[in-house]
């Protein structure tokens, strides 16, 4: 008799195992796909994130063009040098320099030693040493203690009071030796007059009174050096008189640092020019971030068309191909860029010489158009871009637009991924169930093989058993029929 077998039975149900096992776990391949989905749309919002920061960067630059738009000088001068801003307009200004603004300078008498005593010893110990100055809403009034009645103690003392003025002693030789005090700004406000009380002996010293005018050199113990004198120049024939050698009032946008005095009669020519360069270099990598946009816009949400009839998309169709958010921000941007700006001199971008592409939507600049409209109409450029600032302004509306989408709580970009979080989180509790699911089922697959592992096992025995005994009753028949 043939033995009972089992296909699998014993060693076999293993292989069976296997094979059910591996069929388990393609239960969790098309969550895995999901998954790897969700992650690679997370990094896309990541790229698109980036990319419009990058226009958003760009567009706030010309949000502010006003400190953009700049002008430049374009003279050369030997009497002053000048610097403008945004507020300055082009021209040309006849300019010369009468007089530079001095610091008044005073100058101690000679005394033999700089460590030597100067003052009386006062019932107190102390006096007060005043120094005014026109220019100044207070005195400047420094304590001296008997042992600072030196010169290096007076020099000391006036340094360490981080005043309006400056001490310093010249030494002339081992035994002469003077105290310089200067103030520390320019103008005819800035002139000093000194004064020791309590210590008759040091201000017979050191006293001195302010001259009336500019000619006045004043009286005292110290004797004036270098008078405090205002800058004056001629601008247009027109006389201006300031405490400065730094003028930043008498052009709107325009700061004169005077060096010398011109020659007689002979005015030095300032000319201001604009300077389009800033204002080129703005403009450019506005439309530079754009178009790099619309180039991440186009790798993220690409579509390749396949043939009539096909099951399957093309592999590779962008990761946010068809999504809501992208094409809800690449649409208003659109939108606002072929929006005329209501009651401005330019209201487009074409006007200005930058235009779409119909057929790819970048945006292209035409340089000499641009040149000519820097050139000639910055201001309406200015205008065109910045607006009033809130709402109006191409580059300003752009700013505010950006700034919503960046948002990092609301913004479009964070609640799509904040959604796609969410999935994610969705998606890893059902993988979690479906492995659960799966380790129970093969649990169970084990537990069931086990028992019938066992059961072939009791019927191969059985089998073997009774194949044992008709044998032997087939022997013992064919002995007794002999």
């Amino acid at each position: 008799m043939a033995s009972i077998s089992f296909t699998g039975s014993t060693s076999g149900l293993s292989s069976i195992l296997t094979r059910l096992t591996d069929n388990e776990n393609t239960r969790l391949i098309p969550i895995k796909n999901q998954q790897t989905l969700y992650t690679n749309r997370d990094k896309a919002f990541d790229t698109l994130k980036a990319a419009l920061e990058k226009l958003n960067t760009a567009s706030e630059a010309l949000a502010k063009a006003e400190s953009v738009n700049k002008t430049t000088v374009s003279s050369t001068n030997t009497a002053f040098t000048a610097t403008t801003d945004s507020k300055a307009s082009t021209g040309s200004y006849s300019l010369e320099v009468k007089t530079l603004a001095t610091a008044h300078s005073l100058l101690s008498g000679e005394f033999s030693s700089s460590k030597e005593k100067l003052g009386s010893t006062t019932d107190g110990g102390t006096r007060t040493l005043t120094i005014t100055q026109p220019g100044q809403k207070k005195p400047l009034k420094i304590t001296l203690t008997d042992g600072q009645t030196t010169l290096e103690g007076i020099r000391d003392a006036i340094n360490r009071a981080n005043g309006s003025v400056g001490a310093s002693i010249i030494k002339v030789d081992d035994d002469t030796d003077y105290l310089a005090i200067t103030a520390k700004d320019t103008g005819n406000k800035a002139k000093m007059s000194i004064i020791v009380t309590g210590d008759d002996v040091l201000n017979s010293k050191l006293n001195y009174t302010a001259g009336a005018t500019d000619e006045d050199v004043g009286s005292g113990a110290m004797k004036q050096q270098t008078a405090g004198a205002n800058a004056v120049i001629t601008l247009n024939d027109i006389t201006i008189t300031r405490q400065s050698n730094t003028i930043s009032d008498a052009i709107d946008g325009v700061t004169l640092t005077l060096k010398a005095a011109t020659e007689a009669d002979k005015p030095e020519t300032l000319s201001v020019t604009k300077d389009i360069a800033p204002m080129q270099k703005a403009v450019q990598s506005f439309v530079d971030a754009y178009n790099a946009l619309q180039t991440t816009i186009g790798n993220l949400a690409k579509y390749t068309a396949v043939e009539q009839g096909s099951d399957a998309q093309d592999t590779s169709n962008g990761v946010l191909l068809g999504n809501g958010t992208v094409r809800g921000i690449q649409t208003e941007l659109k939108t606002q860029l072929s929006t005329a700006q209501s009651g401005m001199d330019i209201s487009t971008l074409n006007e200005m010489g930058i235009k779409q592409n119909p057929t790819t939507g970048a945006l292209e600049i035409d340089s000499e158009k641009l040149k000519t409209a820097l050139t000639d109409k910055s201001s309406e450029v200015t205008e065109f871009f910045v607006g009033d600032g809130k709402k109006t302004g191409l580059a300003t509306q752009f700013n505010t637009y950006l700034d919503s989408v960046l948002d990092s709580k609301k913004g479009a970009i964070q609640t799509a991924k904040d959604s796609i979080a969410a999935t994610q989180k969705t998606l890893k509790k059902t993988y979690e169930r479906t492995q659960q699911s799966i380790e129970d089922n093969i649990a169970r697959y084990k537990a069931q093989f086990t028992q019938l592992d066992k059961l072939v096992s009791q019927m191969n025995s059985t089998s073997d058993y009774l194949t044992a005994q008709l044998a032997a009753l087939n022997k013992s028949s064919y002995n007794k029929s002999r």
